[in-house]
């Protein structure tokens, strides 16, 4: 089946993201290009979702896999000139095809859809934003009988290569119509390779079908609104997989000129933490993998957190708080993450807890779930220490946690405890 790839207009929407991931293309080898004139055009545009970093649910289908951070309201005014007959400039971003479509024999030299897309990445002014990653809107999109595919590109200014990308999308007109909201994509390395430093890659977003009208206006009037919600990934060069999310704004994906702002608060968020009075202490299970809090990235996120909260636990008693991070587990799904305090003088083992977590508006997390935390695993918690513990949250909560779990978003209860006394001598 033929796919024609209609070229509108010139111009690119932006949406900075602090990390971001791609997409995946099946059917590439019978891609054909046509296009209509094209004039220089300004759009004028406005992030609307707040985001949150967390890790982040997903979405496969056999034609796309994609996954993401945080977004922050910005307005946002881009222009391009992109006449067919201007000058050729050279961008220094690298255009580079999905690994999917260099398995099937496309490259820019080969194939129209992607030399179209790589003149748009070269003629573009001021491409990407600085230490970030953003994502364009193109006004193009692939088109057949029975699909269509927005065509997005994801620009990586970031010192970071990254593979399998989690996110969350929000892409509709400027009055409010949605094509897609908080949808959850899940990026993966296999098929769409890795996201390497100031380079731009293709993400193609296959849209229902009953709202075809409403992608060709936005293509053509160019007054859309976008935000990338819920974003994670994983670094490639790195041989950790122990990597965490956050679901903190001030922590995520940031837009525009609001970028600066961000980088700069997060600086002096680090320049000013205070050692907490009590010590994080890795589970046992962790440490004999090697994991401590100087060497792994979500223990130090988790330390990092414990330095910045004023008032950590409850004297004489057990207490649990949330962090605001995740983890993405893969196959074993999306866990938050806590810390559990003990200030009871009390050193424990082999706990039992019932928790609930919910948020705001009332979307239970986790309903009186039980977790037990034993000792072979967990550890003993001792008294006046810190352990992290990592509550999965079931498969049909995941999007709701992901697009709502921000710290000031939620609360939580310990309904039930019980546990073991550790005993310095057996009786």
């Amino acid at each position: 089946m033929k796919k024609v790839i209609v070229l509108l207009v010139e111009v690119f929407f932006m949406a900075g993201c602090e990390q971001i991931g791609n997409y995946v293309l099946d059917n590439v080898s019978d891609k054909e290009s046509t296009s209509e004139s094209i004039a220089s055009t300004t759009v004028t545009s406005q992030e609307i979702i707040d985001e949150s970093k967390s890790s982040a649910a997903s979405e496969e289908s056999s034609s796309q896999s994609l996954e993401s951070k945080a977004s922050s309201k910005a307005d946002t005014q881009i222009k391009a000139d992109l006449e067919s007959t201007a000058p050729e400039k050279q961008s220094d971003i690298l255009f580079v095809p999905q690994k999917s479509e260099i398995e099937n024999g496309l490259t820019v030299e080969t194939d129209t859809v992607l030399q179209q897309i790589e003149k748009l990445v070269m003629e573009a002014d001021n491409l990407g934003i600085a230490n970030d990653v953003s994502l364009y809107f193109t006004g193009l999109y692939l088109d057949n009988n029975d699909r269509t595919d927005a065509i997005f590109i994801i620009v990586n200014r970031t010192d970071k290569s990254m593979k399998n990308v989690k996110f969350s999308l929000t892409f509709g007109s400027a009055d409010g119509q949605m094509l897609f909201e908080n949808k959850p994509y899940q990026l993966a390395e296999k098929s769409f390779g890795v996201l390497e430093p100031n380079t731009a890659m293709p993400l193609y977003l296959t849209i229902d079908q009953k709202d075809k009208d409403l992608l060709l206006q936005i293509s053509k009037e160019r007054q859309e609104k976008i935000a990338v919600n819920s974003f994670n990934y994983e670094e490639a060069n790195s041989e950790n997989p122990h990597s965490s999310s956050s679901s903190q704004n001030d922590t995520g994906i940031t837009a525009g000129e609001d970028s600066s702002s961000a980088s700069e608060s997060s600086s002096s968020s680090s320049a000013t933490e205070q050692k907490s009075d009590l010590p994080l202490v890795p589970q046992k299970d962790e440490l004999e993998h090697g994991y401590t809090v100087e060497s792994d990235p979500v223990l130090q996120n988790i330390q990092s957190v414990i330095n910045n909260t004023s008032e950590i636990g409850i004297e004489n008693d057990i207490a649990i708080h949330y962090t605001g991070l995740y983890l993405d587990q893969k196959e074993k799904g999306t866990a938050a993450i806590f810390i559990i305090v003990n200030r009871t003088g009390i050193d424990m083992k082999n706990m039992n807890m019932v928790v609930s977590f919910w948020n705001k508006n009332g979307d239970k997390y986790l309903d009186k779930q039980k977790f037990t935390l034993k000792e072979d695993t967990f550890g003993i918690l001792e008294d006046k220490t810190i352990m992290p513990v990592y509550f999965n949250i079931p498969s049909d909560m995941e999007q709701a946690y992901l697009e709502s779990g921000r710290v000031e978003n939620v609360e939580y209860s310990i309904d039930d405890f019980d546990y073991e006394k550790k005993w310095l001598y057996n009786i």
